[in-house]
């Protein structure tokens, strides 16, 4: 009897890849004669995989039913390991997504917006219940706070509303300074850092269980530092925040980076190394850099150019964000087309890296 055929779906995703490389990896001599055929979609996959010893079969959709059943025909096993993944992420999604919508059905309107468009039955409703206990619309502080919008509204409205031309002529420098300062927020590091983190402990020495856990945990500092920015932001301002967040996470960037080249052999070290500058990092991040882009614009603008303000600075925020996810792959890409290893040490890491580029996959994660 030859040795078994295997056939493995989903072997460019994260789970299919991790499970591809333990099997790549293995030093059991029944596992690694295991005939190992891997359906994808695209041809570069298909070329990398083949450089490994993994043979492929091109496939253009899953209604191809027929190329399917051919597939599990002619292998004695076929591994299918995105099903659960998928339904899973794709159930959690929906969920997340329906309790987002049912709260945003019930969310009122702002107080400003219910008194400039004629509610204001409406708007004093909303102001009571945000402020009273028993929603009583005739207290005197509910009264005087309707008062105030009232004539905010007016003074808003004696303004006018500023052009997108003006945003770029008349308040260009606040446009800039909105802009910018949520361009840096995303290219400080902070995405990369916070998305493959436990990409990061696996390629360290650490395995998938507690990469995974490492990184949760990373969360509950990440976001009780937030808390120093309510009694910083007013008594330090906002500029000296900035300049202290910037000079600290550079440190700590350095540091990751020492821990992460040094010949460190002890991998204990090396990992916790790493993990505490991390965890270090996004704390300083999250009480400078992460808040205060927001309050900029939000300060920077005046009422009648706020919204457009806002509105440039969080598509800056979201478009860098983009641009790092996308060239984190590009650059790998390219790198690894040209062969240049300054970031591998033998060819096997090459090979961990262009795994890693089609399905962010590292031999790194073997347990």
């Amino acid at each position: 009897m030859g040795p078994r055929q295997v056939l493995v779906a989903g072997a460019t995703g994260f789970v299919g890849g991790s499970v591809l490389t333990q099997v790549l990896s293995s030093k059991d001599p029944n596992i690694r004669a295991l005939h190992l055929t891997a359906v994808v979609r695209l041809q570069d996959q298909a070329d990398v995989l083949t450089k490994i010893g993994v043979r492929t079969e091109l496939f253009k959709s899953l209604d191809d039913t027929e190329q399917l059943r051919r597939l599990a025909s002619e292998h004695d096993i076929v591994v299918h390991v995105t099903d659960f993944a998928s339904l899973y992420g794709h159930f959690l999604s929906k969920i997340l997504a329906i309790i987002l919508f049912s709260m945003s059905i019930a969310l009122p309107e702002t107080l400003r917006w219910l008194a400039r468009n004629g509610f204001t039955q409406e708007c004093l409703q909303t102001l009571a219940d945000l402020h009273t206990p028993d929603v009583n619309t005739e207290e005197p502080h509910i009264q005087q706070g309707m008062l105030e919008i009232k004539e905010a509204v007016r003074y808003e409205a004696s303004l006018g509303q500023s052009t997108w031309v003006e945003m770029f002529t008349r308040y260009r420098k606040r446009t800039f300074v909105g802009i910018t300062a949520q361009m840096f927020a995303q290219l400080n590091g902070i995405t990369v850092i916070s998305f493959y983190l436990s990409t990061t402990l696996a390629s360290a020495g650490l395995d998938d269980r507690r990469s995974l856990l490492y990184t949760a945990a990373n969360s509950i500092p990440y976001v009780a530092a937030t808390i120093l920015t309510w009694w910083l932001a007013d008594k330090w301002g906002r500029t000296p925040i900035l300049i202290l967040g910037g000079s600290l996470m550079a440190v700590a960037l350095c540091v990751i980076c020492a821990f992460t080249e040094a010949p460190i052999t002890n991998s204990w070290v090396r990992v916790h190394g790493i993990y505490a500058f991390v965890v270090i990092y996004n704390a300083i991040y999250r009480f400078t850099w992460g808040p205060i882009p927001w309050l900029l614009p939000a300060e920077g603008f005046p009422l009648r150019a706020r919204s457009k303000g806002m509105a440039l600075a969080t598509c800056s925020n979201w478009l860098f964000n983009f641009v790092i996810e996308t060239a984190k792959h590009t650059l790998e890409g390219i790198a690894i087309a040209s062969g240049d290893k300054t970031f591998t040490m033998d060819e096997e890491v090459v090979v961990a890296a262009q795994l890693d580029h089609i399905g962010d996959v590292s031999r790194s994660v073997v347990v």
